[in-house]
């Protein structure tokens, strides 16, 4: 697994860049590890309207939801996970039976 862990901060640190932050000027990025290895990332975009922009993960999962995919087993973040995040995770149903830790989380998919 540290392999893999290693492999998806390294795909995080990649899409980062592609954040559109002209605002906060904080990129931010989530990458989505499915079942089958294949990844999916999302990262944060801003709009003038604050409630407009989408979060990383928001971003990352209904790219998942779009493509007919739920079995993520592991998530990485650029940065650890804010509270409503982690609520997130808990409404959404994509870690369960997971744990929480720094800016990588793992399923029991």
């Amino acid at each position: 697994m540290t392999d893999v862990r290693k492999q998806l901060r390294k795909l995080v640190r990649e899409v980062r860049h592609r954040a559109y932050v002209p605002y906060s000027k904080r990129p931010e990025a989530v990458v989505l590890l499915l079942s089958d290895g294949s990844w999916i990332p999302g990262v944060r975009v801003e709009s003038a309207s604050f409630s407009l922009t989408i979060p990383p993960l928001q971003n990352a999962w209904t790219t998942a939801v779009a493509l007919g995919r739920r079995d993520v087993v592991a998530v990485v973040f650029s940065e650890p996970p804010d509270a409503g995040t982690r609520a997130f995770f808990g409404g959404a149903g994509i870690i369960a039976n997971g744990r929480i830790g720094g800016s990588f989380c793992a399923s029991s998919y």
